[in-house]
């Protein structure tokens, strides 16, 4: 299974990885499924995300500026130089995120913002695990 989350950086995004991570811990020894991060989206904790995304070997990232996007290439490089994950700014790059193929996409990102990649994930079709309430009452 792949899943991609919104707002990774955060307690429940964290909270999620975390989770993955132990499922896939047992997964060693029994016959569950691996799980996949296809793709990961965060505000401004891009030191957070670079260590998701190294932890997850994550191809797909987004952050909320052009200069986080700039940082994060930057420590990437550094810090984990065969990751080559393309990476994404702002709400084009919330859309990418959105839109990567995920089976299940995890909205735990902090206000409205989510609100058009959750959408676009449900008209693709994919499943949606919501932990954001703006997006829920702003769609109605």
């Amino acid at each position: 299974m792949k899943i991609a989350i919104l707002g990774s950086t955060g307690s429940i995004g964290t909270q999620t990885l975390k989770v993955v991570e132990e499922l896939n811990a047992a997964a060693q020894t029994e016959s569950n499924p691996h799980i996949e991060i296809a793709a990961l989206a965060a505000g401004d904790n891009v030191e957070r995300i670079a260590r998701q995304a190294a932890c997850f070997r994550v191809p797909l990232l987004s952050v909320a500026t052009a200069e986080g996007a700039a940082r994060l290439e930057e420590l990437l490089k550094r810090t984990a130089p065969e990751l080559k994950p393309e990476i994404f700014y702002g709400e084009e790059g919330l859309l990418q995120v959105a839109g990567c193929g995920a089976e299940l996409l995890v909205t735990a990102i902090v206000g409205m913002i989510g609100l058009r990649p959750t959408l676009a994930a449900i008209r693709r079709g994919t499943d949606i695990a919501l932990a954001n309430k703006e997006t829920l009452v702003a769609a109605g």
